[in-house]
């Protein structure tokens, strides 16, 4: 954590900016008052805690399976998060915080907030969408009956087999770590397919996604683009964070097998260079 104050102030940028926390507390009750203590602090520079939630399983990716909790806050600029990153590092280890892993990144607007919801609100009034995997009446979805495409952007067989053992019926929350090849990689000629940008493949992927989550119930919790490392340890960035909230795991489950978003799983294997994947539940007291 001593670090990281140095590393934003070398970051330029002007206006709101946003701190992701990844968390690992030494006991059950330093985990508990962790929210309320950095509340407190971000009081103090005039921020706030924009999302909080446990980290529950790591679905694509490893290294953020050994946290907590996620902790999510915004400053209305650089100076403010670099005051509340400077009184942080005051707090005790042993007592607060074991381990953290400090990522900052440009918040959504609020009328890209109000946009994302409105569409999310439009598309749950209408209903519809894949049906939860119910394992009363179904057998357990094999890997391969889930199609999840390339390897590297899909869970392993040990993580889905977790997540269907998980609380089925809990709400959700979904967090994406995204980063976008240059050039979008189609394992086979497609429409459009050819000198697309790693984004815009990735946008198609989205853009269908979003349809069937919005049809779910389930809606963006929160986003953020050009986010940067700043604790210590080797540098690394991604384009995109997105939270996106499903009305439980099995809603979750019974997209991935839906033929309608298995039609859209190239496009994100050809746009995604990187990405990690992290079930969370939220600390809804707490924002």
């Amino acid at each position: 954590m001593s670090g990281a104050p140095d590393r934003l102030a070398q970051i330029d940028r002007q206006g709101r900016i946003a701190l992701l926390d990844l968390v690992k507390s030494p006991t059950h009750e330093a985990r508990l008052a962790l929210p309320s203590l950095m509340k407190r602090v971000l009081e103090r520079s005039g921020g706030r805690l924009a999302w909080a939630g446990s980290v529950d399983q790591q679905l694509i990716g490893t290294g953020s399976e050994d946290f907590d909790d996620i902790l999510i806050s915004e400053f209305p600029n650089r100076e403010a998060c670099v005051l509340a990153l400077a009184e942080r590092a005051a707090w005790d280890p042993e007592i607060f915080v074991s381990d953290i892993r400090s990522i900052v990144a440009v918040p959504w607007s609020t009328p890209m907030r109000w946009i994302g919801r409105a569409a999310f609100g439009l598309r749950a009034l209408r209903g519809g969408g894949p049906p939860p995997y119910d394992p009363a009446i179904e057998d357990r979805p094999t890997f391969e009956q889930l199609e999840m495409g390339a390897p590297e952007f899909g869970p392993t067989r040990e993580q889905l087999e977790a997540l269907q053992g998980a609380d089925l019926e809990s709400r959700v929350v979904m967090v994406n770590f995204l980063e976008f090849r240059e050039q979008a990689r189609h394992a086979e000629p497609i429409e459009a397919g050819t000198g697309v940008s790693g984004r815009a493949a990735y946008g198609r992927y989205s853009a269908n996604t979003i349809k069937i989550v919005g049809h779910l119930g389930g809606r963006i919790r929160w986003a953020g683009a050009r986010a940067r490392l700043i604790s210590e340890g080797p540098e690394q960035s991604w384009t995109q964070v997105a939270l996106m909230q499903y009305p439980s795991r099995a809603h979750f489950i019974g997209m991935l097998r839906d033929g309608a978003y298995q039609a859209g799983t190239p496009h994100r294997d050809a746009g995604l260079e990187r990405t990690e994947l992290i079930a969370c539940t939220s600390h809804a007291a707490f924002y």
